[in-house]
């Protein structure tokens, strides 16, 4: 990825204003050098009846994973999500929760990413599978 990117301060400025700042996540660097999120568990991320709402986690589970993708791309390809999958095998109603990138294929033209997303007591609250079409960036 090109230096103009390649730094989490880069990641959460292009964020801003778009659906990740409106679901207050974060991006940080994991114990591997890698971009992880968190994002609280608060009224703005919570279904009707209290829980973690799925598609905050998918939200948060596809932007890392476009994110990991973007973070090993030179400046001219971007990735394009195409595929998730998720189980949801935990509840959650209040705190933080933390998601991290595991990469499982990274072909020329497309990745694919497991993402996990853990509570603050590392209980795995949501496991995404998530394939990236790599494309080159079109012309302005």
């Amino acid at each position: 990825m090109s230096d103009s990117v390649k730094s989490i301060q880069r990641l959460n400025d292009l964020c801003a204003q778009s659906l990740v700042s409106h679901l207050q996540m974060e991006f940080f660097l994991d114990n591997s050098g890698m971009p992880a999120l968190k994002m609280p568990v608060g009224l703005a991320q919570k279904q009707p009846f209290g829980q973690l709402h799925g598609g905050a986690s998918l939200a948060m589970a596809e932007t890392l994973a476009g994110a990991a993708s973007m973070w090993l791309l030179d400046s001219n390809q971007v990735a394009m999500g195409v595929q998730v999958n998720a189980n949801h095998v935990q509840w959650v109603d209040q705190g933080w929760v933390f998601a991290y990138a595991r990469a499982i294929v990274l072909k020329t033209n497309w990745h694919l990413w497991d993402i996990t997303i853990q509570d603050e007591l590392d209980r795995i609250i949501s496991v995404v599978r998530i394939q990236n079409r790599i494309v080159d960036k079109v012309s302005e």
